[in-house]
């Protein structure tokens, strides 16, 4: 129980502070706080575009933000969305819902070149899901 209020606890920070203590938990080479940041950082990641689906009647596109993600994470995350949105309408004809991803511009990245954009781009091309860069951000119906 003490586990689940402390995890509980680190996603009411903020994805920076959380992106943030991963990595000096990294430098500092504490294997069990970098692993425990940034699971919460993929739940409050996940948990927060979730939390976009709630307005059903609005027609303006949906937000995720995988910028300070790992790319293997920032790909779980989003297959996960997919899959919570699939198993939502499920038994709906519905139209698709357009999300808004946020990938960065590669800043932190090694040698300052974007790692996430591309993996990202081929993803969704492999579900199937046509998207439309915007430079940092990728456009996708899901």
């Amino acid at each position: 129980m003490k586990n689940n209020n402390n995890f509980n606890f680190l996603k009411l920070l903020t994805r920076e502070t959380l992106a943030a203590e991963r990595d000096s938990a990294s430098k500092n080479r504490d294997q069990l706080s970098h692993d425990r940041f940034n699971a919460a950082l993929k739940a409050k990641t996940l948990d927060e575009a979730k939390n976009e689906l709630m307005p059903w009647n609005t027609n303006e596109p949906k937000t995720i933000h995988l910028r300070l993600l790992y790319v293997n994470d920032a790909l779980e995350v989003l297959d996960k969305l997919i899959n919570h949105i699939q198993s939502l309408f499920a038994y709906k004809n519905r139209q698709k819902i357009r999300f808004l991803i946020y990938v960065g511009a590669g800043k932190n990245s090694k040698n300052f070149e974007q790692a996430l954009h591309p993996a990202v781009w081929e993803f969704l091309k492999s579900r199937r899901i046509t998207p439309f860069d915007l430079k940092s951000k990728i456009l996708a119906d899901l």
